[in-house]
């Protein structure tokens, strides 16, 4: 609620790219119990936000289209990229956790 008060155009982002990374992961298959834990959406939300705030809103006030494929793409790549970082640090035992947010 926040994040609507202080930014619709923020907040719209960020759950946009929520819905479609989460939409992404159970599409692809991947694990269920990650996703319910909300393990897709938060970097994803992350995204969505950095990108809508990144966005140069001095310009444009409104949402711009570019704006809001990107989000969709980026968040869609975030939550491949949580799985294959998962498989790949699986010998040493650590979790990606927000790694895919910082890559993307």
């Amino acid at each position: 609620i926040a994040l609507f008060i202080q930014s619709t155009r923020v907040a719209t982002h960020g759950v946009l790219a929520l819905l479609f990374g989460n939409l992404i992961a159970l599409l692809l298959g991947f694990d269920k119990g990650l996703a319910r834990s909300g393990l897709f959406g938060y970097n994803s939300f992350l995204v969505g936000l950095a990108l809508a705030t990144l966005d140069s809103s001095e310009k444009h006030q409104g949402y711009r289209v570019s704006t809001i494929i990107a989000t969709i793409v980026t968040a869609s790549f975030t939550s491949i990229l949580f799985v294959m970082l998962g498989k790949l640090l699986v010998p040493y035992k650590s979790p990606p956790l927000t790694l895919p947010f910082n890559l993307a």
